[in-house]
């Protein structure tokens, strides 16, 4: 391993056919000794490898060609360090919201993306919903804003406490991943006094062509019912009296339905 290096990543739109934004961040750093450059598993970022000691330098040039902004302060914080462009942010967030709204879609964010509340204050004040995979996401989507009904819950080994937590706010949806935490979800919301809406997570068993280790959609991944325990949770749906089925949870999309 080579000591002293620094790992600078910067997203952006770096489409092989959309010239321009790599040649942008060569000429920011052009007298700065670059040990490696990587496109990384997207064409959405580049990933540079350069010596620690250029390394705020670098962030400040980048800062400066990238978005005509100075970044003066950088002395002064401490590494890693991100810094995000709200302008650009919410100016996305309006051009996503205003392409969903032609089809009746709503937005939820993942805050697996990014927790940071300053990036979750902000995307709330736009009514988006947000996607949780665990109680401490859920305790993070609150805490900035975001309305409880439009919280959706996922994730698989949920505990008891996180359960109850996403009941005592009433979220809008738990993603259901298995038999027994649909029977859970089941037992603790009448003691709660809620009916809990619920969502079933499915697994179609179709290779989306992601990498083999972060798979989410075949019978061998953990994620959701295979075909035969759909069908056993259907049959058992109609018996239990503290959920609600609201709709379907697939890979690569959110399926939300009236299903009374």
């Amino acid at each position: 391993m080579v000591p002293n290096q620094t790992i600078i990543c910067v997203v952006g739109d770096f489409v092989a056919e959309k010239p321009g934004a790599a040649y942008r961040v060569l000429c920011a750093l052009r007298e700065i000794p670059i040990g490696q450059i990587s496109y990384g598993g997207s064409s959405h970022n580049i990933t540079l490898l350069i010596d620690s000691d250029n390394k705020v330098t670098a962030l400040q040039a980048l800062q400066s060609v990238l978005t005509n902004q100075s970044l003066a302060d950088t002395q002064a914080v401490e590494m890693p360090a991100y810094r995000y462009n709200l302008r650009l942010l919410n100016e996305t967030i309006e051009v996503a919201k205003e392409e969903a709204s032609r089809c009746g879609y709503s937005l939820h964010f993942a805050l697996k993306a990014n927790s940071n509340p300053r990036i979750l204050g902000p995307i709330a004040k736009h009514d988006l919903g947000a996607d949780c995979v665990s109680g401490i996401e859920v305790k993070a989507a609150l805490e900035p804003g975001f309305k409880p009904e439009s919280i959706v819950f996922a994730g698989v080994g949920k505990t008891n406490e996180e359960i109850e937590l996403a009941i005592r706010n009433r979220i809008q949806c738990i993603h259901i991943e298995s038999l027994v935490e649909l029977r859970v979800v089941n037992q603790i919301a009448p003691d709660m006094q809620c009916v809990m809406p619920i969502a079933l997570r499915l697994n179609p068993n179709l290779n989306a062509g992601t990498h083999k280790h972060i798979t989410t959609g075949i019978s061998t991944n953990k994620f959701g019912f295979s075909s035969a325990e759909q069908n056993n949770a259907l049959r058992l749906l109609p018996s239990l009296q503290g959920v609600k089925l609201i709709g379907c949870h697939l890979q690569l999309c959110w399926i939300f339905q009236s299903i009374c």
